[in-house]
């Protein structure tokens, strides 16, 4: 099984929590459900898609349609396309687009003139070969595939069930958060099964807390590395600052002892 994991207490970055830990006069176990609160928090955020549901959603919606687009007869401007796409003649359509100046292959979708290089059935398939390495249909892909479907109600049924998975990569992290004392939305919970927390703040020697993503999105390596490298970056950065911010306040605080 695929899974992309992050462990905050160990190795390097042990000596620079106890420091946290100890400038903040809190226990191991606290400073370590902090910081992994925070990157766990990010790498939720900054799982795909960026945004929350609605927005996700939204994305799921244009990328399916970017990759196939739903129209109907009437977008076509030829009329003799037109009369071929009324009698869902796929073949003579097809044809007939390929001997039509391209300048008359247009149709007008949801206001816009698009060009259209091939007439199919509806297939999953097609949405799958249009998209990148990250998942995502670009609209450079869309021009270039040219792909419609009469099978407008097809396109929507699917776009239903792809919209329904809006969450399941951030739910590998969820465990995680909800062990580490924080909370999750909804939509993300809802997606039971996709990842795991290990606990061991408590051990007196090597204090940790591990988080197991191992989603369907986290078969990506290397997107899932790329996601998980930058929360711990950036809790890094925080412990860091965290640390310098106390020993100033606390250098303040003993200045303005000595010069009373």
């Amino acid at each position: 099984m695929n899974a992309i994991q992050t462990t905050s207490g160990a190795g390097a970055k042990a000596a620079q929590l106890k420091a946290w830990a100890d400038s903040k006069g809190s226990a191991v176990k606290d400073s370590l459900f902090e910081t992994g609160r925070k990157v766990i928090g990010r790498a939720i955020r900054f799982t795909p898609h960026q945004g929350g549901k609605k927005a996700m959603e939204d994305v799921v919606a244009r990328d399916v349609r970017r990759a196939i687009r739903p129209i109907t007869p009437e977008a076509f401007f030829s009329p003799r396309l037109r009369a071929l796409a009324e009698a869902r003649d796929l073949e003579g359509l097809n044809e007939a687009i390929a001997q039509t100046p391209k300048r008359l292959v247009g149709a007008r979708v949801d206001g816009k003139v698009i060009a259209i290089k091939e007439v199919r059935p509806f297939s999953p398939w097609m949405h799958r070969r249009a998209r990148d390495s990250k998942g995502r249909v670009s609209g450079g892909m869309s021009r270039r595939l040219g792909a419609a479907t009469l099978d407008g109600d097809a396109v929507e049924k699917y776009v239903q069930k792809k919209k329904r998975n809006v969450g399941m990569g951030r739910a590998g992290w969820a465990p995680a958060m909800t062990g580490l004392q924080g909370s999750v939305s909804a939509y993300i919970r809802r997606h039971q099964g996709q990842g795991a927390f290990e606990d061991k703040s408590r051990d007196p020697v090597r204090a940790f807390v591990r988080s197991r993503n191992f989603s369907p999105w986290a078969g990506d390596g290397e997107e899932a590395k790329r996601v998980i490298g930058g929360a711990m970056r950036s809790g890094g950065r925080d412990i860091a600052e965290g640390i310098t911010r106390r020993m100033r306040g606390r250098l303040a605080i003993a200045m303005k002892g000595v010069t009373k």
